[in-house]
């Protein structure tokens, strides 16, 4: 999946990121690996393979990505990130454990329920069919 990240209101909260997951499930300590945009502009793959273990994350030289996308291929993970119009900065990893039913998305977290966040995911792309459910 792809999409253009259009940062339009976002508070002071240094927690707050943006990005495409993939999740094993929706469980809270699910494994998932993400395509982040961070507020002071990291850009990072992020990923936690086994259920309740800590997140680890792969940071690109890139900064302030508007293109991101996240793909899998088998047990490979492949995050792609640029400025819009610039070439791809890619990032890969192998991880096992991952069953047939995945849930893949748009989040936007901010860790503090007080706060509110406003991003424009367009240019969204899916590159293969798959079945779809909007969940809030």
């Amino acid at each position: 999946m792809e999409a253009l990240v259009t940062q339009i209101g976002f508070t002071d909260n240094e927690d707050r990121e943006v990005g495409l997951m993939i999740r094993q499930s929706l469980e809270p300590g699910a494994p998932y690996v993400a395509c982040v945009v961070e507020r002071n502009g990291l850009v990072s793959l992020q990923y936690r393979n086994v259920a309740g273990s800590a997140t680890n994350k792969i940071l690109f030289s890139i900064a302030n990505a508007e293109m991101i996308q996240l793909e899998k291929k088998g047990n490979a993970f492949t995050m792609s990130a640029a400025k819009f119009g610039e070439d791809y900065e890619r990032r890969s990893i192998e991880l096992t454990g991952f069953s047939d039913t995945q849930y893949a998305g748009f989040y936007v977290s901010s860790n503090s329920a007080n706060d509110r966040e406003i991003v424009r995911f367009s240019h969204v792309r899916f590159f293969e069919e798959i079945k779809c459910k909007i969940e809030n």
